[in-house]
């Protein structure tokens, strides 16, 4: 995989590879694919030091571009990667024992880190009493002062069957599995993706907001692309999770071609978006929107087609998919450009593992949706075989997935008895070759491939996978009551979405002491695993179905549940209405009642807590505390039931209630609406707060926004297009109207490596600063930089405004840039007179050539800020003030908006030297010529 990612790297060195996103959407970060090389060989580097070939080393990283360079850097080294995930979220302890679990079954003694990240797990881990978890292990930060020189990297001795990668998917803890990947794996994966999404080098932009740490989120969103040319723009899944919009609106941003994720994405942004905000959105470059990680549902496919259709989306995007990570990630992709394949089957007929084809208005029709089908040319074979005979099965019969390929793994670590069961599938008669077992269930209509269920007893929730046995453990250990050994856990099917149901023996008597245990159970499984639990059913010792050894029937269990069969003890809060409203369809599937409220926060009060908060000023705390018990206890009643929203008090935290991480969500977008413009600690509410504590964090934020000069402190965007570790020269480039950082890409190139490349991208929307607040902000930012490397600013068109106000503001603070570039603009004295009536031509059907250029460049997801950058121009009043450092003033030679001659008061604005220089081109030369990038090459080396 390494390779491939160095021949990429030696055609595009300068190419954006990786863009990471702030949670509002706002550019944090980049990395060209020389930055990323870069990166990846000093984590290589530090691995081979300490001698780590052939082992399995952790890679404990929070979403981010420093995860994917560790990721890359464990592959190079000839180490092997397992990927963790943080455990510092809203359930640390069950996190920990995850990552004690993982430890126990790779081996690992080496783990790598940031200082930050080892920081909080010592703390979490000392905490819990648990410290001895971190004490088993030698940490390495690759954050810290002892970087390992890149070019210290070797070559490892590996080859294609050489394992490169560990992954451990969602879900079990003390009894973890972690699939082996080679290399050969990863590389296969990669190209049979390339291949079926016909994806281009430089021409294609992924954006990912999935969980990184396996399959989907790592292979296909960070290494495919990689491994492809073409660049991945990140953000974290909280941002997704408290807003689908930010996503969509990334993909509109940075013209994403391919994106997608499981059912409940899809779901998610069309409840979380209103038909205004649809409307805002340009989603026509959205070509492949992937759909997999769980059963596809055809009304999924249906509703996000229709809402999204007035943007530009089509259903024949969708590209559904099926794959597992013990086939590292692809087995079945859908043809792009092409609707998914549909069909209307008898619900009846499949729980007898039939299909049978019925109209769409039959009593018991359900429409399945195709996963696409595999390629043989590649070398792939779908088997669709009785799992007790392994006979294959003809066409219209449900049978278990068996798979074999290039992208088939090499088994369990370290455990080769589970090694031979699931992967060591042989067809009756057929003893040579061998299957993997998936475990799921489906069938093969026109060679394309349809997942009906599961064999296996996996519990899937909003894509993550839970072990039942993992649930029955939690509920048997932390809940009092419980009879041990006595536990069932189980998916069904509710409104298309997949909830976990517990079936557990009792001898607690008293209708109020089962309704408490319920409750106990709900809680433990929320602070444990973050399951919303949808029913607890409670019954006599002895109760549930058993085999001759003992062991819990959960498929029988599942079954009496479904059909009613069960003699319950008691009936969960939420069950009744439900299970009455609408007895289970043949296929299993609920409908909740009309009449049941919806899982979503209470309407927000609005401004008028902020307003009592802020005229009640010191004496506002009890009022809060008030405000957030009868919000909290309003939601909590409608989410899970009374006895829980009761139990809400001012020194009662979070966790203690059982709340779980979609909570935490859906309570910051509360909290959100009630408080405009006051950053919510979303942090905090993963931690679990008291009510107390959580009053006490918003009184702060409500003062500092009240104080603040705008609504929303707004942070600059400064971003890296290149870096240097000891640069020869800054240069910071401030781009036109309605521009972005990425515009100055081509110009970065054209510089020495030794040059670092920053581009400043002005807030835009609500969030706007003035300009000289903003170009006064920018300047300390600059000024602060430890290493004084010398300044060159570059101004183009609007932003040559703004360069020069960040000069004027350098040169206050004493750090005078080495040479201010002005480029295609008026001086600051003229702007109000040319740049106005410049910057309004775009948008005039009657412009010239070059202003209809100019404005389709700036069309759908630019012209917004076309818009906000002009209003802020018309704002703004200059710093009357006279530079001591050198200028240039660049324009283009066939430059019909701002000619040279318009520029000549530029030179009254410096005592220092002030050059002119015209390049080839127009008003854009910057963007589509090498010779300004030449020149200031000159002028770099002249600086070292």
């Amino acid at each position: 995989m390494f390779d491939a990612f160095e021949y990429q790297c030696e055609q595009r060195p300068q190419r954006t590879a990786l863009t990471w996103l702030h949670d509002d959407g706002s550019v944090a970060a980049r990395r060209s694919y020389e930055d990323i090389a870069r990166e990846a060989r000093g984590v290589a580097a530090r691995i081979q030091a300490e001698g780590l070939a052939g082992q399995p080393v952790l890679l404990l990283y929070a979403p981010g571009l420093e995860f994917a360079s560790a990721v890359l850097g464990a592959l190079a080294s000839g180490a092997i990667a397992v990927p963790i995930i943080p455990p510092v979220g809203i359930r640390p302890q069950a996190e920990i024992e995850r990552m004690s679990a993982i430890i126990d079954s790779t081996g690992a003694s080496v783990i790598l880190t940031t200082v930050a990240l080892k920081g909080m797990v010592d703390m979490a881990s000392e905490a819990l009493g648990m410290g001895g978890l971190t004490s088993r292990l030698r940490w390495i930060c690759t954050d810290d002062a002892r970087q390992v020189d890149p070019t210290a990297w070797r070559r490892p001795d590996i080859d294609g069957g050489s394992p490169g990668l560990i992954q451990f998917t969602s879900g079990s803890t003390q009894e973890a599995r972690g699939v082996t990947i080679p290399h050969r794996c990863l590389v296969a994966n990669a190209r049979l993706l390339y291949e079926l999404g016909r994806l281009q080098p430089d021409e294609d932009v992924l954006c990912s907001w999935l969980p990184p740490y396996h399959d989907l989120g790592l292979i296909g969103g960070i290494l495919t692309p990689l491994y492809g040319g073409f660049e991945a723009v990140l953000l974290s899944p909280l941002a997704f999770l408290r807003s689908p919009l930010v996503w969509l609106q990334a993909i509109e941003t940075h013209r994403v071609t391919i994106s997608g994720g499981p059912n409940f994405a899809f779901d998610a942004a069309v409840r979380k978006t209103t038909p205004a905000q649809r409307q805002a959105l340009n989603l026509s470059r959205w070509r492949i929107a992937m759909i997999g990680a769980e059963r596809i549902r055809s009304s999924t496919v249906t509703r996000f087609a229709e809402a999204f259709a007035p943007c530009g989306f089509r259903r024949q995007n969708f590209v559904p998919g099926y794959g597992l990570a013990e086939a590292t990630l692809f087995v079945t992709g859908g043809t792009v450009e092409h609707e998914p394949m549909t069909l209307t089957i008898s619900a009846a007929a499949l729980e007898r593992h039939r299909v049978e084809f019925v109209d769409a208005d039959a009593p018991d029709a359900a429409r399945v949706v195709g996963c696409g089908s595999w390629r043989p040319h590649a070398g792939q074979e779908v088997r669709v075989v009785d799992p007790d005979s392994g006979r294959p099965l003809a066409a219209g019969h449900v049978g278990e997935i068996w798979f074999r390929g290039p992208t088939c793994a090499a088994g369990y670590w370290r455990n080769p008895e589970e090694t031979a069961r699931v992967f060591g599938g042989r067809l009756a008669g057929e003893d040579e070759v061998t299957y993997l077992r998936t475990g799921d269930l489906g069938f093969v209509h026109h060679s394309e491939l349809f997942v009906t269920g599961r064999l296996k007893e996996l519990i899937i929730v909003d894509g993550r996978n839970l072990y039942p046995q993992d649930l029955e453990r939690v509920v048997e250990r932390d809940a009092p009551g419980v009879r041990a050994g006595g536990v069932a856990a189980f998916a069904v099917d509710v409104d298309e979405r997949e909830r976990a149901v517990i079936v557990a023996e009792t001898e607690v008597a008293g209708e109020a002491e089962r309704a408490a245990l319920v409750t106990q159970v709900r809680k433990a499984l929320a602070r444990a695993h973050s399951v919303d639990v949808f029913d607890v059913a409670l019954v006599e010792r002895r109760a549930l179905p058993k085999t001759t050894s003992g062991k819990i029937q959960r498929a029988a269990t599942r079954r009496a549940y479904l059909d009613g069969a069960l003699e319950r003890l008691d009936r969960s809060a939420e069950a009744p209405a439900v299970v009455a409203a609408k007895p289970p369809a043949a296929d299993g599937r609920y409908q909740a009642a009309p009449s049941q409220p919806p899982a979503a926060p209470p309407p927000a009060v609005g401004a008028t807590i902020m307003d009592e908060v802020i005229a009640l000023g010191a004496d506002a705390r009890p009022r809060l505390e008030a405000w957030l018990i009868e919000e909290f206890r309003a939601y909590t009643a409608k989410r899970y039931d009374a006895d829980m929203a009761a139990q809400i008090a001012v020194d009662v935290s979070l966790t203690d209630l059982g709340m779980t991480s979609l909570d935490g969500i859906e309570i910051a977008t509360l909290l959100d609406e009630a408080f405009p413009g006051v950053p919510i600690p979303v942090e905090e509410l993963f931690h679990g707060p008291t009510l107390a504590k959580l009053a006490e964090l918003l009184l702060v934020a409500v003062r500092e926004a009240a104080s603040a000069a705008s609504p929303r402190a707004p942070q600059l965007s400064l971003i890296t297009l290149r870096d240097a570790p000891r640069p020869a020269a800054r240069v910071v480039c401030f781009p036109h109207a309605g521009g972005l950082a990425v515009d100055f890409e081509p110009l970065a190139r054209g510089l020495q490596a030794s040059a670092q490349v920053l581009a400043l991208e002005l807030p835009r929307g609500p969030a706007q600063l003035e300009l000289v607040t903003a170009a006064r902000a920018c300047a300390a930012q600059l000024a602060a930089d430890p290493r004084g490397a010398p300044l060159v600013l570059l101004g183009h068109s609007f932003g040559s405004v703004v360069a020069w106000e960040v000069a004027v503001a350098l040169e206050r603070l004493g750090v005078s840039p080495a040479l201010v570039v002005v480029s295609a603009a008026p001086p600051p004295q003229d702007v109000h007179g040319l740049t106005v009536k410049i910057l309004e031509a775009p948008l005039d059907p009657a412009a010239s050539a070059e202003f209809r250029t100019m404005a389709d460049r700036a069309a759908s997801s630019r012209l917004f800020a076309v818009k906000d950058d002009l209003a802020l121009l018309k704002r703004y009043s200059w710093t009357k003030a006279t530079l001591s450092c050198p200028m240039l003033l660049a324009s283009g030679a066939d430059d019909g908006l701002v000619p040279a001659a318009t520029m000549t008061g530029w030179a009254e604005r410096t005592t220092g030297p002030c050059e002119r220089a015209s390049f080839p081109g127009g008003h854009d030369y910057p963007y589509a010529g090498a010779e300004l990038s030449q020149r200031l090459r000159a002028r770099i080396e002249e600086l070292s």
